[in-house]
């Protein structure tokens, strides 16, 4: 009975002390709802595990371990109730806090460490949540803040400085977001996850040699991550080392399962090989490596993104020489890149269009026709096509409707739509 009577008696001293700060406890003023019987198991439990088994710490330590086993709504009741006993316990403070955030009650949790911050504004911790709390509500100034007031009480927070870092990236502040990373990996030259974000920092500021070679060491110590590997393969592009680009990206596609589990990446690598091919051969040869890579590709649908580049590819080389660039092999690989993946909008439009260039004008409008009714009634490059179509089988009043729907559905007040009446009044004679 003494026991409770002192213990009554502090809190009251330490509630008027309280009344003073600009944030006041936000469990004031309500009851606990904890059952005598919960209480009398907490210290049963806390005596069995060798915990100091003063009342508050007991239903603390209970709180904590239903914490720690992620019984977030569990861990509640007893974290409340210890805080009510003393509203200084900063393991309660901050195990508190994230159990409202868990339990969707963010604004709660908010608030509690805001009293925190008030209870304790020469500590560290709380100023650390604080800003945890304005990451999660994207204030990336207000996380600036907090991280700065917790690492000026406590320089040596490693974790911490590193969120700092991130949070200045987050902010513009590249060149000083730069050197929290060196300065960390100087204190601790293992931190992989740092030296990427390092690594992504110097690639921004085109410090392409350097990025290189940290992304080789994190390819040495963590090999087979494809995006990793893709990361360090368009670096070894940018400075030169064409093979070793080259290597890893076969290496990428070798992975098992590759293109289902990383598809991103294993496009990535495809891409970045025909990027080579073409590098490599600026000529018709690389027409060859292009298409030994889309034999080499399983998934139809990267397939037809290949063969489409393929294509751009080959009308590059039409301009430049005709003669030997007929349009049927042009038309033939947009066919396969069709049979690949035929909801490809790109490559039905690009179909459409180079029909009308090789004068086949019943396989354009047949395509455009399908693009605007399976694809989009709005698509401006179909509805040129179907006014080239009309043009040159001299259906005027076809053209001249096709044109003035056209502007009406993208820009009605462009000029460019005299042009095409413009053409048609010329072709009238």
């Amino acid at each position: 009975m003494r026991t409770q009577h002192r213990t009554g008696a502090a809190l009251g001293a330490l509630f008027i002390a309280l009344a003073g700060f600009a944030a006041p406890f936000p469990l004031s003023g309500t009851s606990g709802s904890l059952a005598p019987e919960a209480i009398e198991a907490a210290l049963e439990e806390a005596r069995q595990n060798d915990v100091d088994v003063s009342l508050q710490n007991a239903i603390l330590y209970k709180g904590l371990m239903l914490f720690q086993d992620e019984e977030y709504a569990e861990a509640i009741p007893f974290l409340e109730e210890a805080l009510r006993m003393d509203p200084a316990l900063t393991a309660g403070l901050e195990a508190l806090g994230w159990a409202y955030i868990r339990t969707e009650r963010p604004e709660r949790g908010y608030a509690l460490w805001e009293y925190f911050a008030t209870l304790m504004p020469d500590h560290w911790m709380p100023y650390n949540l604080l800003a945890q709390a304005a990451v999660m509500k994207q204030d990336w100034n207000q996380a600036d803040a907090m991280f700065r007031k917790a690492l000026e009480i406590k320089p040596d927070l490693y974790d911490q400085r590193y969120w700092f870092g991130q949070n200045l990236l987050r902010l513009g502040k590249i060149d000083e977001g730069e050197q929290v990373f060196r300065d960390l990996i100087a204190i601790e030259p293992g931190r992989l996850d740092i030296q990427i974000d390092l690594a992504n920092v110097i690639t921004y500021q085109f410090e392409y040699e350097e990025a290189t070679k940290i992304w080789r060491h994190i390819n040495e110590e963590l090999p087979g991550n494809p995006g990793f590997m893709m990361n360090q393969a368009e670096l070894e592009l940018r400075i030169g080392e064409v093979k070793t680009a080259d290597r890893l990206c076969r290496e990428v596609l070798e992975i098992e399962d590759v293109g289902t589990l990383y598809p991103n990446d294993a496009t990535r690598a495809m891409n970045l090989r025909v990027d080579i091919a073409e590098l490599q051969d600026a000529t018709a040869a690389s027409m060859e490596r292009l298409a030994e890579i889309i034999d080499e590709t399983e998934d139809p649908v990267q397939r037809s993104h290949l063969r489409l580049r393929q294509a751009n590819r080959y009308r590059q080389l039409q301009k430049r020489d005709p003669k030997r660039h007929p349009h049927e092999p042009l038309l033939e690989m947009i066919r396969e890149a069709i049979r690949d993946n035929p909801y490809s909008l790109e490559a039905r439009v690009l179909y459409a269009e180079q029909c009308v260039i090789a004068k086949r004008f019943y396989a354009a409008q047949r395509q455009a026709a399908y693009v605007l009714e399976r694809f989009n009634k709005n698509n401006i490059r179909a509805k040129d096509v179907l006014f080239e179509c009309a043009l040159v089988e001299r259906r005027f009043a076809d053209a001249e409707q096709i044109l003035l729907d056209r502007y009406a559905t993208s820009d009605p007040t462009s000029p460019l739509r005299h042009i095409g009446l413009a053409r048609v009044r010329m072709a009238r004679g």
